[in-house]
């Protein structure tokens, strides 16, 4: 009763943060593996290939997009 009557009116959008953190799924999807190995990794995604040069869509399997992610990350400086 108290959160009901202390809760933003419904014009406003309300966030819960941590009100999933103890789903096994939620620990599964931060590693890697999960992504890239077994029939998640094959699942093939549409994705951007370049949003200011309007390249359009590719087709990739999850497991490269993920793969590609890691390697833009790695080939980043640490800022300054």
């Amino acid at each position: 009763e108290e959160f009901l009557l202390a809760a933003p009116s419904a014009q406003e959008p309300l966030l819960f943060r941590g009100g999933c953190a103890a789903w096994h799924a939620v620990k599964r999807w931060a590693e890697a593996d999960f992504w890239t190995l077994g029939a998640v990794g094959q699942r093939f995604v549409p994705v951007e290939m370049d949003y200011w040069f309007d390249s359009g869509y590719k087709l990739m399997p999850i497991r490269e997009f993920v793969a590609h992610c890691f390697v833009a990350e790695a080939q980043q400086s640490p800022p300054p």
